[in-house]
C-alpha cells in the first residue's frame, strides 16, 4: 500500500529526532483543547509464529477511511495480517495469524480525529519498534505526516502547508476499566490515612489504669 510505505519511510527519516524521545516514565504531554481523538478498537497480537520461528510485531496500522487495521510483522518476509475494525475479525484467511483481536484496553496514545487546518485523520501508525504515533491526513493535495515520541509529543513532520499542521500532542487515553483501577487505589490510599489517624489519636490519649493481666489461652493447630 502506498500511504503504508510513505508513512514507514518518513518514520524512519524521523528516527535520529526521537533518539531522545523520554519513555515510560517520562512526563506526558497535555492534549490540546477541545480536540478529539482516535482510540485505536483492537490490539494487534504482540508475536506470530511463521515456519516455526516467532516474529515480533513492528507497526499498527490503522485506516480510519476503509475501517481496515495491518498488523506487521519483524520478519524478512514483512508479513502482515489484516483484520476489521468493525469487528476485530480476520480479513485475509491465514494459519498464522490469530482469527480474532482483543479489544483495546487501559492507556494508549491517541491520535487527533484533525489536523490544525479541520482534515481528518486517515490512519493512525503504531510503530513498536520505537514505540512511536505517527498520524496521517490528507489535506487536498498532500499527505500530512505527524509523528509522535513516547511521551506523545510533536517529534517531527513532514508535508505542512498553509493553513494546515500537525497538533502539537497526541492524546494519552484512559478506559473505564483503568479508570476504576485508579479510584480503587485512591481508596486504598484513604483507607491507610485513616488508619494512621486513628493510630495517631489512640498513640495521643491517656493510658488507662493498670489492671490485671488476663491472659487467654489459644489452641495451636497443628497437622
Amino acid at each position: 500500500m502506498f500511504v503504508f510505505s510513505s508513512a514507514v519511510v518518513f518514520a524512519s527519516t524521523c528516527a535520529t529526532l526521537a533518539a531522545s524521545a523520554a519513555h515510560a516514565l517520562a512526563p506526558r504531554a497535555s492534549p490540546s483543547a477541545g480536540q478529539t481523538y482516535y482510540r485505536p478498537p483492537y490490539t494487534c497480537a504482540n508475536d506470530i509464529v511463521e515456519y516455526g520461528e516467532t516474529h515480533g510485531l513492528a507497526t499498527s496500522d490503522y485506516r480510519t477511511d476503509s475501517a481496515l487495521l495491518d498488523c506487521e510483522y519483524d520478519n524478512d518476509l514483512g508479513s502482515a495480517c489484516s483484520y476489521s475494525t468493525t469487528t476485530g475479525e480476520l480479513l485475509i484467511p491465514s494459519t498464522n495469524c490469530p482469527a480474532t483481536l482483543a479489544a483495546t484496553t487501559g492507556c494508549v496514545y491517541e491520535c487527533a480525529l484533525t489536523e490544525t487546518g479541520g482534515t481528518s485523520l486517515l490512519e493512525a501508525l503504531y510503530i513498536a519498534n520505537g514505540d512511536e504515533l505517527q498520524c496521517e491526513y490528507w489535506t487536498g493535495n498532500q499527505w500530512l505526516f505527524c509523528l509522535y515520541n513516547a511521551s506523545g509529543a510533536l517529534q517531527g513532520s513532514s508535508g505542512e502547508s498553509t493553513g494546515h499542521g500537525c497538533p502539537q500532542t497526541a492524546s494519552y487515553q484512559c478506559d473505564a476499566s483503568t479508570r476504576r483501577g485508579y479510584r480503587g487505589e485512591d481508596n486504598y490510599t484513604a483507607l491507610l490515612a485513616r488508619r494512621a489517624a486513628r493510630r495517631a489519636r489512640e498513640a495521643a490519649a491517656p493510658a488507662p489504669a493498670a489492671g490485671p493481666v488476663v491472659r487467654r489461652r489459644y489452641a495451636a493447630k497443628r497437622t
